[in-house]
């Protein structure tokens, strides 16, 4: 069966997806509660892809024994596929996010820190300068010469 050009065309957000995960991850971090949240929506995606696709189409590999021959059941490849992708795919993802991620994030957070930090003393400098400025005289004259023009 061959597709159409600008079908397979559009099929190559594939290819730039991984690379905006990745950003993503890289900017916001990685939920380590995330887990679970992936694993229910799979298993939601999978059961309605089940059932209000047509098999030919095999959406999401929900359709794998029929496509391929297999002699196995239907629901039982279903099962078996929503088992084995969260522990296969989404574990190990998981286990690598939370590790990496976590130390990119601590080191964001230090940093964020330290910018911060070092704003709110620039600002207390700036408060300070400002202070002493009214306190010698300076701008006080300069403000009642401005207002009495």
């Amino acid at each position: 069966m061959s597709l159409p050009l600008l079908l397979r065309g559009v099929s190559l957000f594939h290819v730039a997806l991984p690379i905006i995960w990745i950003a993503m991850l890289l900017r916001w971090g990685y939920d380590r509660h995330a887990f679970w949240a992936q694993t229910l929506l799979l298993w939601v995606t999978l059961i309605v892809t089940f059932a209000l696709t047509d098999p030919e189409e095999n959406i999401n590999w929900v359709f794998m024994p029929e496509e391929t021959g297999w002699p196995m059941p239907e629901l039982a490849w279903l099962v078996a596929y929503m088992i084995t992708v969260p522990f296969v795919i989404h574990w190990p993802l998981h286990k690598l996010y939370s590790r990496y991620l976590s130390i990119a994030d601590a080191i964001i957070c230090v940093f964020l820190e330290v910018v911060l930090w070092l704003s709110r003393v620039a600002e207390q400098t700036r408060s300070r300068r400002e202070l002493d400025q009214w306190s010698d005289g300076s701008q006080a004259v300069q403000l009642r010469d401005s207002l009495s023009n």
